[in-house]
């Protein structure tokens, strides 16, 4: 269940970075639709390249996981509150790439953490858990957000510290992990 609650609080900034950054990029920092559609998928480009990272990192430091997980997932948050904060458009924009580096690095080495807490007898029923949480997380992050960025006469800065507060708490969740030896011992 805690594996399903980091996925959560993970996936809360996930679903917003995919679903409200956009909209951000044209409402406040007044890009055209067309720069939005650029400007949006670069970040993508980067957390690709930090899922291949985290990937070889998971496998190359299994003992680190989970402080790597940590690490990342708090930089990653770093990185997107300044993406509110600062002034300039492109900068902006350069800070949200920072940020989707390291969240999608903390992504892939979730996986592994989760690889080895889940006994590999309910593996099947362990990951449907844990992918729930994220759904779920798809569910309520984008209305939540809606309704932050309404209540608040459009202002974004009340949404980016719901998904910054939901990355911080992943990284606590994940700090409370047990170590595993590389073997799924429990949940």
């Amino acid at each position: 269940w805690k594996m399903a609650a980091i996925w959560f609080l993970f996936d809360i900034t996930f679903w917003g970075f995919s679903t409200w950054l956009p909209s951000y990029l044209m409402k406040v920092r007044e890009f055209s639709l067309a720069k939005t559609g650029v400007m949006a998928a670069i970040p993508f480009l980067f957390g690709t390249l930090g899922t291949l990272i985290g990937g070889y990192c998971s496998d190359k430091f299994k003992g680190l996981r989970k402080w790597l997980y940590v690490l990342a997932s708090v930089i990653s948050a770093a990185f997107l509150y300044m993406v509110f904060t600062v002034e300039s458009a492109n900068t902006a924009v350069v800070y949200q790439c920072i940020s989707s580096l390291f969240m999608f690095y903390a992504m892939a080495l979730f996986w592994g953490i989760l690889m080895d807490q889940i006994p590999t007898k309910i593996m099947g029923r362990a990951s449907g858990i844990v992918n729930f949480g994220g759904q779920m997380a798809g569910v309520v992050s984008a209305p939540v957000m809606g309704y932050l960025i309404q209540s608040s006469g459009g202002n974004y800065n009340s949404a980016f510290w719901f998904m910054i507060i939901a990355l911080v708490a992943s990284a606590v969740v994940t700090a409370s992990l047990k170590n595993t030896s590389g073997q799924a011992s429990g949940i």
